[in-house]
């Protein structure tokens, strides 16, 4: 289990820990993912003004984002969470970073 909480510290949410339960997802591309889960959480919450509301939108989100990981290969040692899982693009293991690439060469070769 990978339970995630929210910590009452203002008296906003009426209780002192909300926990929100969570499966452990085995795999070796964690990287960004608490920064993921807090940006993911932050921009939901805009939207629904209640931060278990909003945790437990991005929550599942997350869980998909470390579960489909593999995916992605790329880089050397822990890889990155996969953000785009559900756009369920068909591309197979590495491709999604080449495509990326490809489509960003224009502005960057303006950069450059």
């Amino acid at each position: 289990e990978c339970p995630d909480a929210l910590v009452n510290t203002t008296g906003l949410l009426g209780q002192d820990v909300i926990e929100v339960a969570g499966a452990r997802v085995e795999t070796e591309n964690s990287h960004g993912t608490g920064c993921s889960l807090s940006s993911a959480l932050a921009t939901v919450q805009v939207r629904t003004g209640n931060w278990e509301a909003s945790l437990r939108e991005v929550k599942p989100w997350l869980l998909q984002a470390l579960a489909t990981s593999d995916v992605l290969g790329v880089g050397h040692g822990k890889g990155p969470v996969h953000h785009f899982h559900h756009l369920h693009t068909g591309l197979q293991r590495g491709e999604f970073a080449n495509v990326l690439w490809q489509e960003a060469l224009p502005e960057l070769e303006a950069i450059y």
